[in-house]
């Protein structure tokens, strides 16, 4: 369960990559002025927000519709 999110991200985020790498467009923002680690860094971290964002709304949608009355109690 807790191997989840980085198995998702993998899955997520190595196409963005790969599709960079393969357009040959890589080159052109590894010779501008950032390194290649921050350029990799931000095209992960806008995957990532949009992940956090999205699976936070799905959340919030199930626990508000999820019925309270089948919870389990202790």
């Amino acid at each position: 369960m807790f191997a989840a999110p980085a198995i998702i991200g993998v899955f997520w985020g190595a196409p963005l990559v790969a599709r960079e790498v393969d357009a040959h467009t890589y080159k052109v923002a590894w010779n501008q002025s950032i390194t290649r680690t921050r350029w990799l860094t931000v095209k992960l971290a806008v995957v990532g927000l949009a992940a956090m964002a999205t699976v936070g709304l799905l959340s919030l949608i199930v626990s508000c519709t999820h019925p309270r009355s089948t919870r389990l109690s202790r």
